[in-house]
């Protein structure tokens, strides 16, 4: 049988929680061979857009691509929430095309000297269009830009991407 225990009170508790704390705080420090997490994290830059004027930016958030790198994703869409665009800084083309099953190459163009790829499919019955290349100036974690778009046409995707 267990036996329950009355809360300790008065200064008896204090005392015995200050000594539990005390050694806590007197713990030693980490061993050289610990792994901590690094002080400072580079953050993938934003990708230069050609978005609509009919368009809000909704949504910011970074997410983790290793331990030192921070990807960024950018969620636009109108108000009457027909039409979409998310714009991804950094990561893997992968994780992006996985994500549909009818994704199909939709030709290639160059953009500000830049190699852009396109596929076309759809998703929920919408079209979708992903635009995606490689940054040149942004280290290589961050160079991969990926431009998704909802219910827009072919040309007006790719009238999305620009240089710079």
């Amino acid at each position: 049988m267990i036996a329950a225990r009355r809360p300790r009170a008065g200064l008896a508790w204090l005392a015995s929680t200050a000594v539990t704390l005390g050694a806590c705080a007197s713990a030693s420090p980490p061993s050289a061979t610990s792994t901590t997490r690094p002080a400072a994290k580079t953050t993938c830059s934003e990708i230069n857009l050609n978005v609509p004027s009919d368009f809000e930016l909704v949504e910011q958030r970074l997410f983790g691509l290793d331990p030192r790198n921070l990807g960024r994703e950018r969620r636009y869409r109108t108000p009457a929430d027909d039409l979409r665009i998310i714009a991804i800084s950094g990561g893997y083309l992968d994780d992006v095309l996985d994500a549909y099953d009818d994704l199909a190459p939709a030709g290639k163009r160059a953009v500000g000297g830049l190699a852009v790829e396109g596929y076309s499919g759809s998703f929920f019955g919408q079209p979708v269009f992903v635009t995606t290349w490689l940054d040149p100036e942004s280290p290589s974690l961050c160079a991969r830009r990926v431009v998704t778009s909802f219910g827009l046409d072919e040309v007006q995707a790719w009238g999305l991407v620009r240089s710079g």
